[in-house]
């Protein structure tokens, strides 16, 4: 099954479990969702060829220190949903790959959205982060 052939099962507006990249993805209609996710620095960039846009929730400063190209910043914090809601007016139809270091403070921030009541089911959490993208060879911008 394709990448996004497995994201379009989680996109279901149902509750329950979906196997996914051999994962396991819980998906609740309440929250409009558990984000799909990808490990690998490839499948990121794959989404992103795809129209995806690429979200970074590192510190202004680390993404200064190196990006992904075209990427953009909302760093994790306390005004995260409103910045992220005025960006994406519209989530429900947005193609986004949220992002952080390693993986963890992007699944922190799509939680934070998730409690705001911003539909998580539509991104795609990058669980390898910056650091596996940077150690893959893949473009970068400074």
């Amino acid at each position: 099954m394709s990448l996004l052939a497995s994201r379009q099962l989680l996109a279901r507006p149902v509750c329950g479990m979906r196997m996914a990249h051999g994962r396991m993805h819980v998906r609740c209609a309440a929250t409009g969702g558990a984000p799909a996710e990808v490990w690998q620095p490839q499948e990121a960039q794959e989404l992103i060829k795809k129209g995806y846009k690429y979200v970074d929730v590192r510190t202004p400063e680390e993404f200064a220190a190196g990006r992904v190209p075209k990427s953009v910043n909302l760093p994790l914090g306390p005004n995260l949903a409103k910045q992220f809601k005025d960006m994406f007016p519209n989530v429900e139809n947005a193609k986004i790959v949220m992002a952080c270091q390693a993986g963890n403070r992007s699944t922190t921030a799509l939680q934070l959205l998730a409690a705001n009541g911003i539909p998580v089911g539509t991104i795609v959490n990058y669980r390898g982060g910056w650091s596996a993208w940077a150690q893959s060879g893949l473009p970068v911008e400074k």
